[in-house]
């Protein structure tokens, strides 16, 4: 591959990675679990297993990148995050089976603060 695809490649990666950001912070921890939800509107008293399970993936994908950035570039590296990507996928789908509170008001939504 050439050094501008290997780049595209990387700089795509990267930009996908930016949007699983707060998944990963927000699923590191029972607090980070809390505010992330708390932020959306619902309430959570703990973090389950399979945002967890997801968090794990979402920071191995971003250090598969981080090395893909270092280079020098391999094609399995795209191989590798592929897999991560499908892992991501899958372990989502497990968190939507993990019953949350319903949201809570409107009212409440607008004056709740920010998180991290």
């Amino acid at each position: 591959m050439s050094a501008d695809s290997d780049d595209t490649l990387v700089s795509l990666a990267r930009q996908l990675l930016l949007v699983l950001a707060p998944l990963e912070r927000g699923f590191s921890d029972a607090d980070s679990f809390r505010a992330l939800l708390y932020n959306l509107g619902l309430e959570a008293t703990g973090l389950p297993a399979p945002y967890v399970d997801a968090a794990a993936e979402v920071a191995a994908s971003v250090a598969v990148v981080e090395q893909m950035a270092d280079g020098p570039f391999e094609l399995s590296q795209v191989g590798a995050l592929l897999g991560h990507a499908t892992a991501i996928s899958i372990r989502c789908r497990r968190c939507r089976r993990v019953s949350i509170p319903p949201p809570r008001s409107r009212s409440w939504a607008r004056t709740s603060p920010t998180c991290c």
